[in-house]
């Protein structure tokens, strides 16, 4: 009944000064350990927590608080304190606090042979004033989870001085109490300026409704010691290091926390040199608004029973003793914080998704470049090499301008509708520069017959050679320029000339080319389809039944043979892929170079570059020239059988996405078909969206997950 009303009496006075006292730590985090993150701006959090520890049979475990009499044996002992915490932020970057308690010791001693009654005894009073802030890291890192503070701090002596003189307390609960100033286990002031420093660490995640935080601490803390005459010097003997980790689960209305925390003396004339503490908490509420926080604090540190032989110690100042770290020790209070956004509060804002792709009008190739909003406060986004943008705005109308370089600008013009995504393309023209012309005509020159040639130019990087028409007739358009123009045919010498492209120009450049005789000498690489990795095949040229044969590098590829002019029919075979046989004339003039491709057995490979109109199954004309190189695949390959597989992302209904995917595959199948490739050679199906290759969560994921695949099946 006594340790209740004694928890009533602190209690009691520390609910008297709250709202006058500078208060507990406050800021965010648990119980000892800081958070690296801010609240939100302009937010502010309140505490009160009560502080309490009871013990019996404990001997000479407190300050002396009569010279007259000795230490004896201590019956029963009470701690508590009353702290308060403010801490208000002014930024993700900045917060500040102010803490400050309330304390109060009390012992009960034995009637003794020498001591002829029992006595109860009571010190309380205010302890000192700490005033800190924190500097985070705050989104500078983006979406990271990880998050770095600083947090510097100060501890000013407002604490009751410390006094032996013996006073009576009056009656409280029916009991008489004697009293003394400043504390009977500790002291309740350092008597000086604590100066102390921390470097804060969270790794924050966040799962559904679960939010779990990991936090590490360590710092240092600094004492200057007033001496009674008013001197303020450095007292190491009373510094510290600081140092702890703990971790949190949070849940809406409730939060668990597990701390390990400890300070660790830099002199070795403290005893114990260091303390460790174990602490289990619990939060009950919103801690956005009001919660109920419960502390159960063990300290690990078996030799603190002698912690702080004050009587050595007294120099030190040190706000220690027996009663600063007591074997256990349990804390009830609650925290309040205004301005933080709670699940009640939370007005869910409408906003409406735009998304699209940049991409060449002509080719279908996506551009790398940015959007931006006209008379709107809305970032650019700047776009990668996918072309795909995806950005949140706020519903209604809203211009959307894209800019890609070398291409001409687009600018549209929506109504954002909220709650839906918005799809805006923009298919993009290059801007025309000052271009001319070379046309011309190639022919025999000695019998002035056209002549089927292939024209380039070797300047130009991965230009395509342009071949002349059956009247040897050829027709270019080129920057303005210097360039050389190469002429080869087959059975004749090259042809190579210096041109002048001027603006706006056209220019007639005709070739009569000279027959060539002997061998020709035929060079090329075989490679891997898939990934143009060279391959060690067999080659064999047929013609009028005679066999000619060679191989290729098994690491480059590469072949070489010298063939005379003629028609042959070449095979290709390598181990692990499927054979090839074609027809291949060899020139009249050389030497001549031809690629093989071989396609592996089983092989599975995407398509990239096949495009449909959104939501549909209608094949976009930029995507031709890509299913045009599959009929020549399938041509050059006339005995095998694909898998046409359709896949979407995960954007709307699965039926629906298994419907388009379906409907997609089939639609590629009717363009073979449509090319003379046997319907029989060609098996369509559609899987929807279960088979992604990428996640969903992105807009480049996404992107990737909507294709086309082949698999050779026999």
């Amino acid at each position: 009944m006594k340790t209740l009303k004694l928890l009533v009496t602190f209690i009691f006075f520390g609910i008297m000064v709250a709202y006058s006292l500078p208060s507990l730590n406050g800021l965010n985090g648990d119980y000892r350990i800081i958070s690296a993150s801010c609240d939100k701006p302009y937010s502010i959090r309140f505490s009160i927590m009560v502080n309490d520890f009871a013990r019996e049979n404990i001997y000479n475990r407190f300050i002396r608080i009569d010279n007259a009499q000795v230490d004896s044996l201590l019956d029963v002992a009470y701690m508590a304190d009353i702290t308060t915490g403010f801490a208000i932020s002014f930024s993700k970057y900045v917060e500040f606090n102010i803490s400050g308690k309330f304390m109060g010791d009390y012992l009960t001693t034995q009637k003794q042979s020498y001591r002829p009654d029992s006595t109860n005894y009571l010190s309380k009073g205010f302890g000192d004033t700490e005033i800190g802030m924190k500097f985070s890291t705050g989104d500078l890192f983006g979406d990271a989870p990880v998050k770095i503070a600083f947090n510097p701090w100060v501890v000013i002596k407002t604490g009751t001085p410390y006094d032996t003189a013996i006073s009576d307390s009056g009656n409280l609960f029916d009991e008489n109490y004697l009293g003394n100033k400043g504390g009977i286990f500790r002291y309740f002031t350092d008597n000086g300026t604590d100066i102390g420093g921390k470097i804060l660490l969270s790794v924050i995640q966040k799962s559904g409704n679960v939010t779990s935080n990991f936090n590490i601490n360590g710092g240092y803390l600094g004492h200057l010691y007033n001496k009674p005459n008013g001197t303020l010097i450095v007292n190491q003997n009373s510094d510290y290091y600081l140092y702890g980790a703990g971790v949190d689960i949070k849940v809406p209305g409730f939060a668990s926390y597990f701390e390990f925390t400890g300070k660790y003396f830099r002199s070795g004339a403290v005893t114990p040199q260091n303390i460790n503490y174990l602490t289990v908490g619990f939060n009950l509420g919103d801690a956005s608004t009001v919660a109920l926080n419960t502390v159960f604090d063990y300290r690990l540190s078996s030799n603190a029973d002698t912690l702080m032989n004050l009587g050595a110690n007294t120099n030190y100042y040190i706000t220690q003793g027996w009663g600063a770290a007591p074997q256990w020790r349990v804390s009830l209070g609650f925290v309040y914080a205004y301005g933080q956004e709670t699940t009640a509060t939370v007005v869910k804002k409408e906003i409406s998704t735009i998304t699209g792709k940049i991409y060449d009008k002509e080719t279908g190739e996506p551009l790398s470049g940015r959007i931006y909003f006209p008379e709107s406060d809305l970032d650019t986004v700047t776009i990668d090499t996918n072309g795909v943008y995806h950005v949140d705005v706020p519903p209604g109308p809203i211009r959307i301008h894209a800019q890609v370089n070398g291409y001409r600008w687009m600018e549209k013009s929506i109504i954002a509708v909220a709650n839906k995504i918005n799809i805006v393309d923009f298919p993009l023209s290059k801007k025309l520069s000052a271009k001319g012309y070379v046309s011309g005509k190639v022919t025999d020159a000695k019998t002035g017959d056209p002549v089927k040639a292939i024209v380039s130019f070797p300047e130009i990087k991965n230009s395509n050679p342009v071949e002349t028409d059956e009247d040897g007739i050829f027709r270019v358009q080129l920057p303005a320029g210097n360039y050389t123009i190469r002429v080869d045919a087959a059975g004749y010498k090259p042809q190579v000339e210096p041109l002048v492209i001027e603006a706006r120009k056209a220019k007639i450049v005709n070739f009569e080319l000279i027959a060539a005789e002997g061998a020709i000498k035929l060079t090329g690489k075989v490679y891997d389809r898939s990934n143009s990795q060279g391959v060690g095949a067999n080659i064999v040229f047929e013609k009028d039944g005679k066999q000619y044969k060679t191989v290729s590098d098994a690491s480059s590829g590469i072949y070489m043979i010298k063939l005379m002019p003629g028609v042959y029919k070449v095979t290709i075979s390598a181990d692990g892929y499927i054979p090839k046989t074609i027809p291949f004339i060899v020139p009249k003039t050389g030497p001549m170079i031809r690629n093989f491709e071989l396609l592996k057995k089983k092989a599975h490979f995407i398509l990239q570059g096949i495009y449909f109109d959104s939501g549909s199954a209608r094949i976009r004309p930029s995507s031709y020239p890509i299913l045009d190189k599959v009929v020549k695949t399938l041509e050059e390959y006339p005995d095998i059988t694909v898998e046409i597989q359709g896949h979407t992302d995960s954007v709307g209904s699965a039926e629906n996405n298994l419907r388009l995917s379906f409907a997609r595959a089939n639609a590629v199948k009717a363009y073979l078909v449509q090319m003379g490739i046997s319907p029989s050679r060609l098996i369509a199906r559609g899987y929807g969206e279960s088979m992604p290759i990428a996640p969903n969560t992105t807009r480049a994921g996404r992107a990737r997950n909507r294709r086309i695949e082949f698999v050779v099946i026999k």
